[in-house]
């Protein structure tokens, strides 16, 4: 099975623990993970001839999500639970979804700390789930 993309802003710390509450909650390994600073992402993100916003892609076979789209196709993936709420955050209008996604995104990196590289040590049992 090919595992559905989740680039992400690798300088991020938001983008971060993102990363590792998809993982935590990601039980049956839907998702691999690359930065978007990354020349992986780099040469997928030419392939696919959108432009291609600063914020959480997903990429799915020829399907690709950006800003809140692609955290609610995250949340629907991820069990019961979560597949609820993205189902709630789904019934709110995408331009109003994404004005607040947007205004997260300014504040961001004045909000978290930025982690010390782009792409942290990650544990050995994790690392075929992240490209560079």
């Amino acid at each position: 099975m090919k595992k559905t993309l989740i680039a992400y802003d690798g300088n991020c710390g938001l983008c971060h623990g993102w990363v590792k509450f998809v993982l935590r909650y990601d039980k049956q390994e839907k998702f691999n993970f690359t930065p978007l600073q990354s020349e992986y992402f780099k040469i997928i993100a030419k392939q696919s001839k959108k432009t291609i916003p600063d914020s959480v892609v997903v990429f799915e076979e020829e399907q690709i999500w950006f800003k809140t789209s692609a955290i609610i196709f995250i949340l629907r993936n991820l069990g019961f639970g979560w597949k609820l709420l993205g189902n709630l955050i789904w019934i709110i209008p995408r331009f109003i979804r994404n004005w607040g996604y947007d205004l997260v995104a300014s504040l961001r990196k004045k909000l978290w700390k930025q982690p010390r590289q782009a792409c942290p040590i990650v544990p050995q049992e994790l690392r075929d789930r992240f490209t560079q």
